[in-house]
């Protein structure tokens, strides 16, 4: 019995070693080896193990075109950073950007890059921080072979590569989701040359934190105007508007933070606003 008991044991233990290995190799640490991006565009995983800088390499074929990148992390309960950088095929720096969240937090941020000549490009993604972090890579836009789902168009898109569009009336409503941390939420709309009017407002219980924010992105995804709002009280709005100095297609982000018992309602409008008289 204890021969077969240790027999056990010792499968076990290889299993174990074999799992932490698929794990820990999950993805490249090899500029001259790298991860193949997912065919979706999507990376997504946990830290390593330790709090020091680790680089991942990923390789992608990419067209002339905009490549629109959206990078996240989550959980953790002590400081973390992500960095984004794309090289070409020589691992050149093209540009790259990063993002930070404190403990138990989150945070995302999007980037549109423009890709000049088709070929092999790659991504370094940089982590720092404890391995209960995860984070979420997300590539699209014209330079990728495949284009992203279609947004749900019941539900508020998470996606910047996928974003929801505005309605005709220029009105986005909705609930927050809960729970811990910050929630994100895109939305496109064809704006003209003018102001853009905005107006959000929130309803809830008295007494709870409500936190909102809207922010206009410009063609490269940066925030290029956005303002916030955070309130206690059960109803309160507020207003901004906009200079759009050329026409097209802009995406907005909504972000939120409080109770699932709060509701939000932003509406847009002003000369700027493609559908509006």
């Amino acid at each position: 019995m204890m021969r077969y008991f240790l027999r056990g044991c010792l499968i076990s233990a290889a299993l174990l070693a074999v799992a932490f290995q698929a794990h820990a190799g999950a993805f490249s640490t090899s500029a001259l080896n790298p991860t193949a991006v997912p065919a979706n565009g999507v990376i997504e995983g946990n830290y390593p193990a330790g709090q020091s800088d680790t680089n991942y390499y990923f390789a992608v074929n990419l067209k002339a075109g905009q490549l629109a990148t959206q990078i996240s992390v989550s959980g953790g309960a002590q400081y973390k950073s992500l960095d984004f950088s794309l090289l070409d095929a020589g691992g050149r720096r093209i540009d790259a950007y990063y993002i930070t969240a404190g403990a138990g937090d989150n945070s995302e941020a999007t980037r549109v890059f423009p890709i000049d000549a088709s070929g092999k490009y790659l991504v370094r993604l940089t982590t720092k921080g404890p391995e209960t972090t995860s984070f979420r890579v997300a590539l699209g836009g014209s330079a990728m072979p495949a284009a992203p789902a279609a947004a749900n168009a019941s539900d508020p898109s998470r996606s910047f590569l996928a974003p929801t569009p505005v309605g005709r009336d220029g009105v986005i409503a909705g609930a927050f989701p809960g729970g811990e941390g910050y929630a994100y939420y895109y939305f496109v709309a064809d704006l003209k040359a003018g102001n853009l009017l905005t107006q959000m407002s929130v309803s809830g219980r008295d007494g709870t934190m409500k936190w909102i924010s809207l922010t206009l992105l410009d063609d490269k995804g940066h925030g290029d105007k956005s303002y916030f709002m955070s309130r206690v009280e059960a109803n309160a709005d507020a207003t901004k508007s906009f200079p759009i100095d050329r026409s097209g297609r802009y995406v907005l982000r909504l972000t939120v933070q409080g109770p699932e018992t709060t509701n939000y309602r932003i509406e847009l409008g002003g000369n700027a606003l493609a559908s509006s008289n």
